[in-house]
């Protein structure tokens, strides 16, 4: 080969690799962009309805929470008025007392001989008078249970209960008490209440006393209940000085014929 040909053959080898360089130069850019628009076209929708799933759970998530919430505060608020609504009625129990027209609360203590006493085993039969008084302390109560001796008339009849926290012991020195005026003795019945049990349930429980050795009185209140089990009359005294006269009764009680 002669320096022409030799020459013409080393341009031509030149020509070609310098084509090759350019077009590896222009492929290899190309190419990567056309792998990275493909891979994007391919992810990009993916990633979009992921990131559109992801953003509507979180939503959801979120309004869940809202509701649990919401449920938990209304059961809390709930419980609050529930405790709220029963400590009132416990509460009314124990200060108001019962109205006439009512049913009178039955019960059953016991007497001073040991017997069991029951208000409604006079139902049916006759009316009963209930008496709460505050105790064998209490110079008004003495008074007004002394008078007591003398509601029924002749041969007459009347079913009389008076109630106290006292127990048995002191009831019965309160009954000597009373009787040593020369007067006659007590003819009616007297209970113990030492729990205030009965007291509170006709709610008459006196708060201004707890806390000290009379928690538990009651205020003074005088009872007259028909052959029914209602309350036909009833008196409750804020002023600890004040009781009904037998008068009061009587014509309470004349009224029931």
């Amino acid at each position: 080969m002669n320096i022409e040909q030799k020459t013409h053959h080393r341009d031509t080898e030149n020509s070609e690799a310098a084509k090759r360089n350019r077009h590896q130069k222009t492929f290899r850019p190309n190419r990567i962009q056309g792998i990275k628009e493909s891979a994007l076209g391919i992810t990009s929708p993916w990633i979009k309805g992921f990131s559109k799933r992801m953003e509507e759970t979180l939503m959801w998530l979120r309004g869940l929470a809202g509701v649990v919430l919401l449920l938990v505060s209304l059961g809390q608020a709930s419980l609050s008025q529930s405790y709220t609504r029963d400590s009132t009625v416990d509460d009314a129990k124990r200060i108001e007392p019962v109205r006439n027209g009512e049913e009178a609360p039955d019960f059953s203590l016991e007497d001073l001989q040991g017997n069991t006493v029951t208000l409604s085993e006079a139902r049916g039969k006759t009316a009963t008078v209930v008496v709460f008084y505050r105790g064998y302390w209490c110079p008004f109560c003495a008074r007004q249970l002394a008078e007591l001796r003398s509601l029924a008339k002749g041969n007459e009849q009347i079913r009389l209960l008076a109630i106290s926290i006292d127990d048995h012991e002191t009831t019965k020195k309160f009954i000597e008490k009373i009787s040593s005026d020369g007067n006659g003795s007590v003819n009616y019945t007297m209970l113990s209440d030492p729990d205030h049990k009965v007291i509170d349930k006709y709610g008459l429980h006196d708060p201004s006393y707890d806390g000290t050795k009379f928690d538990g009185i009651p205020h003074p209140a005088v009872y007259v209940i028909d052959k029914a089990g209602r309350v036909a009359w009833s008196k409750v005294e804020s002023d600890y000085k004040v009781r009904p006269s037998n008068a009061d009764i009587r014509a309470a009680l004349e009224r029931l014929n």
